[in-house]
């Protein structure tokens, strides 16, 4: 049984048991942590980069350029100006190669296209 990606069940390869754990042990490098784009930097948006840019590789993308100068200076994140629904702006944010998308802005329907 090979190794999961993520938290879960794996098999030991020191004592040949199986254990369960909430993340993965043997991720150390910044090559094997996600890539993340957030989209929409409000409240929610902000605390999401917040917790996730610890282990992970986030971009944020909202259309205020201000919000996003602070935000890559607080953060060690991307920054991408522009319009998340727009599937040019998610490519130039790296969406092609981003194992996850959330969008958080305040329109229901923004969401829906940023995630399509």
């Amino acid at each position: 049984m090979g190794q999961p990606r993520r938290g879960g069940r794996h098999r030991c390869p020191s004592c040949d048991a199986d254990h369960f754990t909430e993340a993965p042990y043997w991720r150390s490098t910044l090559e094997d942590n996600m890539r993340i784009i957030v989209v929409g930097a409000g409240k929610v948006g902000l605390e999401l980069t917040r917790q996730l840019s610890v282990e992970n590789q986030v971009t944020i993308i909202d259309e205020d350029a201000q919000l996003i100068d602070n935000v890559i200076n607080i953060y060690d994140v991307m920054g991408v100006c522009g319009n998340g629904a727009s599937y040019e702006m998610q490519l130039e944010a790296g969406g092609g190669r981003a194992d996850l998308l959330i969008a958080t802005t305040s329109s229901d329907e923004i969401n829906i296209l940023a995630c399509l």
